[in-house]
């Protein structure tokens, strides 16, 4: 904030002859700081005391001047006075006091309020010269960053105009969170209607984390838009926005200038839902593979994100269609996600289930620390309520990660503490309990222990039941024997320990495929 020549707020842009204005009481002093400053290659304006110079700024404008150097003890009003009057209307102003009388508790105060350098009387020439050359650039350094915050803050009204006229937030299956590092950021979410009562998603992640990006993302959030509007197909829309960073942004003529001109590339997901919500198909280039959860709490990755938009000539998108999606949901998250669960060392799936259930204020707190831009969307289809369960692990294991069981179960427990950290220290240890064992028996007897082979385990959370279901699924032909499942097994039959754990913890076990695959749930009430 800064004044201007009618005392009103205003951002007029700076003179080109740096000018300075200059403080002082004694008239000499005054006039030989003038000469001197002068032939420095300054413009100097000068003033006797706090009350002239204040009048002077208020006049003309702070912006007229790129430095000021003042005394410190005036008759009337001393320089920490003009200090702070003068960092409350424009705090990118550098201000020099000069000063002979100081105290050691008013050279802290000076320091603390803000000056840029702080000049003992009589000051020599070099001193001052110095002085004057840091004050003026850290003046013109500080005015460019507010003009760049400023240009940002400008991007980012942009950005979310454009997330609100695409009505994103206006879809009640959907739900959706981005952070941007900065004010704007290169990630963009946008939905538009199709025909047929269906809907069109998209979301997308421009490279880069800079103003640059933020431009991008802009200009393409319009593009697409203009597309959607149009009728074009999803994958009309994924070769348009590759031909046209190939062929027009990154291959653009700009002479010496080329350096600062970054190359774009875009990583797209296009999601066609159809109107009954039963059906999707999933164009994508470049984001992380989305998650599907079906309603009996079983989670698959849907294809590959392949390569970004602007790379090569053939974006080699990634289609898949999903059928009988009926109360299913599917999970979509930015790379910004994985990178930052991955310095949390816990799984995006268990970071993506915090962030979803998660007030506005405990997001920007969780994230805090975030390097990258973080998005994250759910598209809950048909049918799929409050209840519904939200995959917090979904990895596979090679079948001799048996010996490395210890660790895997530390990765298991900071992520579920992480999605759920009201858990109980005690109802964690039988979730633990249970899951290592059941990982065990199937990478060591359903995988035969073969690092070829692999065991599925899955962690689902339903935080309106207050459900955890853990699943452990072996590639083998399973076994005859009801122990984990009947009411009164046979108890004569020999078994290992970890099958009694598996039967005793949960609050309820049941398996498929001759007990290849077990599913044990635990209340967390």
């Amino acid at each position: 904030m800064y004044l201007t020549s009618d005392g009103r707020q205003s951002q007029r842009v700076s003179r080109p002859v740096d000018s300075v204005l200059i403080i002082d009481d004694e008239e000499d002093l005054l006039d030989m700081l003038k000469a001197v400053v002068s032939t420095l290659g300054y413009e100097v304006t000068t003033a006797s005391d706090v009350d002239t110079a204040e009048g002077i700024l208020t006049r003309r404008g702070t912006r007229a001047f790129q430095c000021v150097l003042t005394d410190y003890k005036m008759p009337g009003r001393n320089g920490l006075e003009l200090l702070r009057w003068l960092k409350h209307f424009d705090a990118d102003l550098a201000i020099i006091v000069n000063t002979g009388y100081a105290s050691h508790e008013d050279v802290s105060a000076m320091i603390r309020e803000g000056a840029a350098d702080i000049l003992k009387k009589p000051v020599q020439m070099d001193i001052l010269r110095q002085a004057l050359t840091h004050a003026v650039k850290q003046t013109r350094v500080s005015r460019r960053r507010a003009s760049a915050e400023k240009a940002v803050l400008q991007v980012g009204v942009v950005q979310s105009y454009m997330l609100r006229i695409t009505g994103i937030r206006d879809i009640p299956w959907v739900g959706f969170y981005s952070r941007p590092v900065h004010q704007a950021g290169g990630d963009f979410v946008s939905s538009f209607p199709r025909e047929g009562g269906g809907e069109l998603l998209i979301m997308a992640d421009v490279a880069g984390h800079n103003l640059d990006a933020a431009y991008i993302s802009a200009f393409f959030h319009g593009a697409v838009h203009g597309m959607a509007r149009a009728g074009l197909s999803s994958q009309s829309m994924v070769n348009e926005i590759n031909r046209f960073l190939l062929s027009k942004w990154n291959d653009r003529d700009l002479g010496d200038s080329a350096d600062q001109a970054p190359e774009a590339s875009v990583c797209a997901l296009f999601i066609e839902v159809d109107g009954t919500r039963e059906t999707m198909v999933c164009h994508n280039n470049g984001l992380p593979t989305p998650v599907l959860t079906l309603p009996e709490a079983r989670t698959s990755f849907i294809g590959m994100g392949n390569c970004p938009l602007g790379l090569y000539d053939d974006p080699e998108t990634c289609v898949t269609r999903i059928d009988g999606a009926k109360g299913a949901s599917l999970l979509c998250y930015s790379d910004g996600l994985e990178d930052f669960a991955r310095a949390q060392r816990i799984s995006p799936l268990a970071l993506a289930c915090r962030l979803h259930f998660a007030s506005d204020a405990e997001r920007d707190e969780i994230l805090a620390e975030a390097d990258d831009d973080v998005m994250v969307m759910r598209l809950c289809m048909a049918d799929c309520g409050e209840d519904a369960f939200f995959p917090i692990l979904a990895d596979s294991y090679p079948g001799d990660t048996y010996q490395q069981i210890d660790a895997v179960e530390d990765g298991w427990a900071r992520s579920i503490q992480y999605a759920i950290p009201d858990i109980l220290d005690e109802k964690l240890y039988s979730i633990l309990l249970t899951a290592r064992e059941a990982v065990i028996n199937a990478t060591l007897h359903g995988c035969g222990g073969d690092p070829e082979k692999a065991a599925d385990f899955h962690v689902h959370y339903s935080p309106k039941l207050k459900l955890l279901r853990i699943m452990a699924r072996d590639p083998g032909q399973g076994y005859d024997d009801d122990f984990l499942t009947a009411a009164e097994p046979d108890m004569e039959k020999e078994r290992h320990s970890g099958l009694v754990l598996i039967r005793n913890f949960p609050d309820r076990v049941w398996t498929e495929r001759r007990n290849a695959t077990v599913f044990a749930e635990f209340s967390l009430i």
